[in-house]
């Protein structure tokens, strides 16, 4: 199933309008296949599309959830190469069962989700995409997440360890931010957004990202120094510990990932594109003597 599409701008007429700083052939990737865990997750509404709900039961303060969606499939996860950029964005709405507002915790990443991908067959997930379990179904990952626990270290972006659930605070080095206040007051039913990009240079990282009213950035280095750098899902870790406010759902509307090539290679294209405009103009010039 294909679930993603491409957006480029001509070739011709951004030649036509130099400078053409603005040629960027990007690849933009629905999120579009979503999962719960967790007891108090009762179900997941719209989970083949790019926004999807997941549905409380209300009865317990500060309820927790894994939810996790992915974008690409298993045999061909998206490789982030030297000069690229990944980027992850939504917006996140909460419904609170009594609360008009509280604040929330959010972990949120970019994964390789390797041989652990849930489905929604009977014998797995089923229709609900919701599993009781803290099974396997997501251990085994790499990739990068954030973290606003004061227990793993606040304001940190995290490489993750496999042998852990993603993402946790015993995961590896972490790398602090620009922004540390990661933690956000949501007011139940108004949507808040999110982007985190990850760009490689050589071996290292320098992510950014905006979360509410919160920008941050930070560079990792050597983050790639024998570790992946595919990717396939994506992932959050919900939760209002101490806060007191009764999670009724949260929903991740049009959620996507994009894949932006390095310059070079745009500029590269930029180059073919205007001596093809070029060529043509110069071929009209002589057709319009000859007449």
């Amino acid at each position: 199933m294909k679930n993603h599409r491409r957006f480029a701008l001509s070739g011709l007429a951004c030649a036509a309008l130099l400078p053409c700083q603005s040629l960027v052939a990007a690849t933009i990737y629905q999120v579009n296949d979503w999962y719960a865990s967790q007891a108090h997750a009762t179900g997941v509404s719209n989970g083949n599309s790019s926004s999807a709900t997941v549905q409380y039961d209300g009865s317990d303060k500060g309820p927790s959830s894994y939810v996790w969606g992915y974008f690409a499939p298993d045999a061909s996860p998206i490789q982030l190469t030297d000069g690229q950029t990944l980027t992850l964005s939504t917006q996140i709405t909460i419904e609170y069962v009594s609360a008009a507002s509280a604040k929330s915790e959010l972990r949120f990443g970019l994964y390789n989700s390797g041989a652990t991908r849930a489905t929604t067959d009977p014998g797995s997930y089923g229709a609900s995409r919701v599993s009781t379990s803290l099974a396997n179904a997501y251990r085994g990952w790499t990739g990068f997440f954030t973290s606003s626990l004061a227990s793993a270290g606040t304001g940190a972006l995290y490489r993750q360890v496999t042998s852990n659930a993603y993402p946790t605070a015993g995961s590896a080095a972490s790398v602090s931010m620009t922004d540390e206040a990661l933690q956000q007051t949501y007011t139940s039913g108004a949507p808040v957004s999110l982007t985190l990009s990850l760009t490689r240079s050589g071996d290292d990282l320098a992510f950014s990202g905006v979360y509410g009213s919160d920008a941050f950035s930070g560079t990792y280095a050597n983050a790639f120094n024998g570790y992946a750098d595919t990717f396939n899902a994506i992932g959050f870790f919900v939760g209002t510990p101490g806060f007191g406010a009764n999670l009724d759902s949260i929903t991740f509307a049009n959620t996507t990932v994009t894949l932006v090539p390095e310059p070079t290679a745009t500029a590269a294209m930029a180059l073919v594109a205007g001596g093809g405009l070029l060529l043509h103009l110069k071929q009209r010039r002589k057709a319009a003597v000859a007449r």
